[in-house]
């Protein structure tokens, strides 16, 4: 069973859905970098209300181009961004929906729109090692610093940014097969919030890599297990959580040539993100 190409996604769409659209910021923003004041060029503001009247998503990207096309260094520029990245978004563009985010993230480190953007869609996009990189900076500024993202959006709700983070840091750490650091960060993810069952089962993966490790051998049979069994929120679909079950039983089996005891691991993890005594 290979891990899902696409991680948490109902957990960071939520984040876009609560409100993360960051409204206009016309003053100097919280954090290590600050922007100048606003001010519109000759003609310019008419061309940006052109991108409001549009009536679809594509009409508005013709817009929001021909706005930058007379306008590149507009000190809207980052409005601007943040319109192409909902309008790309709505249009299913992911690749442009990052690329924009990444230009945002440019101009405002802190941006949540960009960090959602980036950290979204770098999973649909097949990246290079230095959009990981970049992916992995945001999402770290997201984990390490949740207080100047919140500060450089106008939010009603504070979403759940810190486990967003740690969710896509775990997959990026597993497509670079840096398994000792997604064994770290997965689980600061799992202690975070233990109902992330996909965090689990990369977890068990992660762990099985260490081949060196009895002990991290037994881990990881706990945690695929957990993802197996587990049936509550963020919980695996239920045909994943089959397969993912047969997995278990398998490397149970092979690790210690019988399924007696299986049971009552199975039991244990279902209600136990992390395990105790041997497993531990």
């Amino acid at each position: 069973m290979r891990t899902p190409a696409a991680l948490g996604s109902l957990l960071i769409v939520s984040l876009l859905d609560a409100g993360c659209a960051s409204r206009r910021i016309i003053a100097q923003p919280v954090g290590p970098k600050s922007l100048p004041p606003k001010l519109w060029q000759s003609g310019e503001e008419q061309l940006a209300r052109a991108t409001r009247d549009a009536s679809d998503p594509s009409s508005q990207l013709v817009a929001l181009d021909n706005w930058e096309i007379h306008f590149p260094n507009s000190d809207f520029a980052d409005v601007r961004l943040e319109q192409k990245i909902l309008a790309y978004q709505q249009l299913y563009k992911w690749r442009e929906t990052f690329d924009s985010s990444r230009k945002l993230l440019e101009i405002d480190p802190f941006r949540l729109r960009g960090l959602i953007g980036v950290i979204t869609n770098v999973q649909l996009i097949a990246p290079t090692d230095d959009e990981l990189q970049f992916a992995a900076a945001a999402c770290r500024r997201m984990v390490d610093s949740p207080e100047i993202v919140y500060g450089h959006s106008d939010l009603p709700t504070r979403p759940p940014i810190v486990t967003a983070g740690l969710t896509i840091l775990g997959w990026i750490d597993m497509q670079r097969k840096d398994y000792a650091q997604a064994i770290l960060d997965l689980y600061a993810l799992l202690t975070l919030d233990p109902t992330q069952a996909r965090a689990s089962y990369m977890l068990g993966t992660a762990l099985l890599a260490q081949r060196d490790d009895p002990r991290a051998q037994r881990t990881a049979i706990f945690h695929f297990t957990r993802a197996a069994t587990y049936d509550g929120p963020n919980a695996l679909p239920p045909e994943q959580r089959k397969i993912a079950l047969e997995y278990a039983t398998r490397i149970w089996r092979l690790y210690f040539g019988t399924a007696d005891g299986f049971e009552a691991l199975a039991s244990i993890a279902r209600t136990n993100a992390f395990p105790s005594g041997e497993f531990r």
